[in-house]
C-alpha cells in the first residue's frame, strides 16, 4: 500500500466500512462520510449532445470552464456524459455548504484523489488546522502534488458550485488550483449562476470559457430524439416544436414530462 493512501484513508473506506485516518474538519464532526460527494453521476438513457461535446473538445486548451444554467437545464448530465464519452480521468466533487470548512474540502479531495488513481505513490501534503489558516499556500502545494497523481488529459469537476457564498475561502483555493493546472488539465465549475465574479484575480487571469443557457437549451430536433430515446415517437416536426415550446427547451423539464407520460400520442 502506498504511503499517501495510508495518509488519506483506511483502504476499507472505499466500501464505507472503515474509519478515516485524517481529521474530518469542523464541518464533518458528527457526520458520516458521504462518498456521493466524490462520485460522478452515472445516468441511464442519456442523449449524446454531440455539438456541445465538440465545443468542449475545442476548449481543450482552456483551463477553466464555467457551465452555468437554470436547474434542470442539463448541466450535470452534459458534463458526466461528456467525460464518459471521452473516457477522461475525472475527479468529480459535489460542493455543498460544509465545504466552507476547508479541512472538510481537503478531506474529501483526498478521497477523490484516491479514487481517480489508487496506485499512484505521490504523497499529498498533510492538512493541519495551522496550514488551513494559510489556504492559498496550502492549495498551491496540495494541487501541484495532486496533479502528479493523474495522467493528462484529465478533468476536475466541481458540481453545485453555487452552494458556496460569495465570501467563502474556497474560492481562493479554487483559484490556486486553476493556476496550478498542467497542460491537458481542465477544471469545470457547474453552477446555477455565473460565479466568475467570486474567483479572485489575478490567479484566474488564465483563459476562462463559459457555457450558458443559450448553449444548453435543446433544439426541437434534440427534443424529438430524446423523446424517442424514452419510447415516445413524435409524429411530425410540428409535434416536436410544440413539445419544445412546452418544456422551454430544457432537458430536465422534458425528461420529467416524458416520465409522467402525459404527452399527446
Amino acid at each position: 500500500m502506498s504511503m499517501w493512501w495510508r495518509n488519506i484513508i483506511d483502504p476499507g473506506l472505499v466500501s464505507g466500512k472503515a474509519k478515516p485516518l485524517i481529521n474530518k474538519g469542523i464541518g464533518m464532526r458528527g457526520k458520516k462520510v458521504n462518498l456521493t460527494k466524490v462520485t460522478r453521476p452515472r445516468l441511464q438513457r442519456t442523449y449524446p449532445r454531440t455539438e456541445l461535446y465538440g465545443l468542449l473538445d475545442e476548449l481543450g486548451a482552456t483551463p477553466l470552464i464555467m457551465v452555468n444554467g437554470l436547474p434542470g437545464s442539463g448541466k450535470t448530465t452534459l458534463m458526466s456524459s461528456y467525460i464518459e464519452s471521452r473516457t477522461l480521468p475525472c475527479l468529480w466533487y459535489q460542493v455543498d455548504r460544509d465545504d466552507q470548512d476547508l479541512a472538510t474540502f481537503f478531506y474529501y479531495l483526498g478521497i477523490a484523489a484516491l479514487r481517480i488513481n489508487p496506485y499512484n505513490k505521490s504523497t499529498l501534503p498533510q492538512v493541519s488546522p495551522e496550514r488551513v489558516l494559510n489556504a492559498p499556500s496550502l492549495a498551491k502545494e496540495y494541487f501541484q502534488k495532486l496533479y502528479q497523481c493523474v495522467d493528462s488529459p484529465f478533468m476536475i469537476v466541481l458540481d453545485q458550485y453555487h452552494e458556496l457564498p460569495a465570501d467563502a475561502a474556497l474560492h481562493d483555493v479554487i483559484a490556486e488550483a486553476c493556476a496550478a493546472l498542467p497542460p491537458g488539465g481542465r477544471m469545470v465549475l457547474i453552477s446555477n449562476s455565473d460565479c466568475r465574479a467570486n474567483l479572485p484575480r489575478p490567479r484566474t487571469q488564465r483563459a476562462i470559457a463559459a457555457l450558458g443557457c443559450e448553449e444548453l437549451q435543446l433544439s426541437p430536433e434534440e427534443v424529438k430524439e430524446i423523446a424517442a430515446l424514452h419510447g415516445l415517437k413524435l409524429p411530425s416536426e410540428q409535434a416536436a416544436r410544440q413539445l419544445h415550446a412546452k418544456v422551454g427547451g430544457w432537458a430536465g423539464v422534458l425528461v420529467h414530462e416524458l416520465k409522467r407520460e402525459c404527452l399527446p400520442q
